[in-house]
């Protein structure tokens, strides 16, 4: 009988595998790029901001406020990638896609 948590590879995922995986579906969807869950230091971000109680909407946020800000740009579009966007401005670049509510404005006359 095969392990079911294991998938029958023997090795069981880390739990945060599989949200690192999600994390980097939706980069290379949106930025048009093949990274990948295995390379250390991506799982290492992505890790560190999960463990800091960042959520996939979190993610999902920065990668799409950085790709509207920074895909059409040449000089900034080389940034997107996950050591920049997950890594220590990530809490920064999440609150760059907080807006102010828009306040109505009433003229004296």
């Amino acid at each position: 009988m095969k392990c079911p948590t294991c998938k029958g590879a023997g090795v069981v995922d880390n739990p945060s595998i599989s949200a690192i995986r999600s994390v980097l579906a939706q980069l290379n969807k949106m930025a048009g790029t093949h990274y990948q869950a295995k390379t250390a230091a991506t799982q290492r971000v992505i890790t560190a901001r999960l463990n800091e109680g960042f959520t996939a909407e979190d993610f999902n946020t920065v990668i799409k406020t950085k790709c509207d800000q920074w895909l059409r740009d040449p000089q900034m579009k080389k940034y997107i990638r996950p050591i920049t966007l997950f890594g220590p401005k990530f809490e920064g670049y999440l609150n760059e896609a907080v807006k102010a509510p828009k306040q109505k404005v009433q003229f004296v006359y």
